[in-house]
């Protein structure tokens, strides 16, 4: 008969959406303390990280928790969203000043100072280049006109600089620049805008480090400049596994994730099901035991979501008894990856393992990659070239994205497998099949 084909597609690993929420009661009570507690003495000026290692399920539980205090005080918080993933510093300030734009009406809707305000922010946020006629039919539309502007241009009046493009001694244009200094402050004043208002706006920076250049030193003014924004208390969520110190500095509170253990991933696979066919409902459930042995090897919710996806796309349902073999979790990690060299993928594994027995993350270090694992394993001194890897493999394997920077902002960068290649480990192998 063949393979008996499993539908994935309601795995959705990657997503963040807040109804594929497994609970983590703990958790959720500390962060909501401590945001409760900042809203009732009126602290709006906080910035509360949610940490963890990656596909641990930072942005899920922040978004989650989010949500919650949002609904709970929906006449004293404004609540404010933004992905940093992949958008870079100018176009985050770019759609944190327009969703600001796009929110605020709707507790604020018959203000007119606020809509002026929200006029003008909303042409620096969608402009590079404002001209004097735009700044001034937003005056004229509320009725106000003045050298600058209605609201928020006057706030801002001390920052613009209006340059004139003349032709044949006469004026064409008269324009302003729009700067990530001039943008920053127009979010800035117009948070302190809505707090005069009574209204605290709860900003959620999801994936914030990001919005940052890769620059290290760039990079560490970057995020300052957006964890300085005030006032507003901040959920942040940081990919990035270790931090800059002063960025640490910025940070009021912290909320730590771990992983899950094996029955709550398992509540993961039964959330997701929701939304699968039946037949397909019935077939997963009725091979719970294998998808747990999957469960064993890794506490990491996007990891063991991989994991599952690899295990269903490669053996279907029910998979068979010699599923979690070496050889069958080498096929399952490798299932989209032929193209690849699997001896190559096979020693990047032990090297990798060798490492995560002796410092405990699971991560190499380019010299680590070079001598075959870690410097503090002494068994390495005495490897010969068919246990290490070349600057050419190691070059081919970042190009493939085989290896994955736990930190981008590192002066000597650190690499993890691709997470489904944790399979191919040995020691991860070994706890799966036991």
């Amino acid at each position: 008969m063949g393979i008996q084909r499993v539908s994935v597609a309601w795995l959705r690993a990657p997503s963040t959406g807040s109804e594929l929420f497994v609970d983590r009661d703990d958790e959720q009570e500390e962060l909501r303390f401590i945001l409760n507690d900042l809203l009732h003495t009126g602290l709006v000026e906080a910035r509360v990280l949610v940490t963890g290692r990656r596909g641990v399920g930072k942005s899920i539980f922040t978004r989650k928790v989010f949500e919650q205090i949002s609904a709970d005080r929906p006449n004293k918080v404004i609540p404010i969203s933004v992905d940093a993933r992949g958008i870079g510093f100018r176009h985050f300030l770019d759609e944190l000043g327009r969703t600001l734009c796009a929110c605020v009406p709707r507790f604020l809707p018959d203000d007119r100072v606020v809509q002026a305000w929200l006029d003008e922010l909303a042409l620096l946020a969608n402009h590079h280049q404002i001209t004097r006629s735009q700044a001034d039919t937003v005056a004229r539309k509320y009725g106000v006109f003045s050298e600058v502007g209605a609201a928020l241009f006057a706030a801002l009046k001390a920052r613009f600089t209006w340059e004139e493009t003349r032709t044949a001694g006469r004026t064409e244009a008269v324009t302003q620049q729009v700067t990530d200094e001039l943008l920053r402050a127009g979010i800035e004043a117009t948070l302190g805008m809505i707090a005069e208002r009574g209204f605290t706006v709860l900003l959620f920076l999801d994936d914030l480090d990001q919005a940052a250049t890769p620059d290290p030193e760039r990079a560490k003014e970057t995020l300052k400049h957006l964890l300085d924004l005030r006032p507003c208390i901040s959920l942040v969520h940081l990919r990035t596994e270790s931090l800059f110190e002063d960025v640490r500095r910025e940070i009021t509170q912290r909320v730590e994730l771990t992983g899950l253990p094996p029955e709550r991933l398992w509540q993961m696979i039964e959330v997701r099901l929701g939304i699968a066919a039946s037949e397909t409902q019935a077939r997963v459930r009725a091979n719970k035991a294998e998808i747990m042995r999957l469960a064993r090897g890794t506490d990491n919710p996007y990891v063991f979501l991989r994991w599952v996806n690899g295990l269903l796309r490669t053996f279907g349902c029910p998979a068979p008894a010699d599923w979690h073999t070496q050889a069958s979790l080498e096929r399952i990690a490798l299932h989209e990856m032929r193209a690849l060299e699997p001896e190559l993928i096979r020693r990047l594994a032990t090297v990798v393992d060798r490492c995560a027995t002796v410092a405990g993350d699971g991560s190499c270090r380019h010299a680590d990659l070079l001598r075959g694992g870690s410097a503090l394993d002494p068994t390495t001194a005495t490897l010969g070239p068919a246990d290490k890897l070349s600057d050419e493999a190691i070059a081919y394997l970042k190009r493939q994205e085989i290896l994955v920077p736990v930190n981008r902002f590192d002066a000597e960068p650190a690499y993890r497998l691709d997470p489904v290649l944790d399979l191919v480990r040995p020691s991860v192998a070994a706890r799966i099949a036991s």
